[in-house]
């Protein structure tokens, strides 16, 4: 998990959750599908791996990655 700064969460505090998944990619096809968003598409984060936000149908938000090395 990770708390952002005040400057990227407006002010509020907010916590931003990261599921480790196989494939990115694929969660960011499948996520439109399956009524959901993708909020920003897959790309790296470097010493981490890559990484994409998304919103379920009733807008709740996760992120999800994929490790390096998977």
């Amino acid at each position: 998990m990770m708390n952002p700064t005040s400057e990227a969460s407006g002010g509020g505090a907010y916590w931003h959750a990261y599921i480790a998944v196989d494939d990115v990619e694929e969660c960011a096809r499948r996520a439109p599908a399956l009524g959901g968003r993708v909020l920003v598409p897959p790309h790296e984060v470097p010493e981490f791996g890559r990484v994409c936000a998304i919103a379920d149908p009733t807008g709740a938000v996760a992120h999800v990655v994929q490790p390096l090395g998977r």
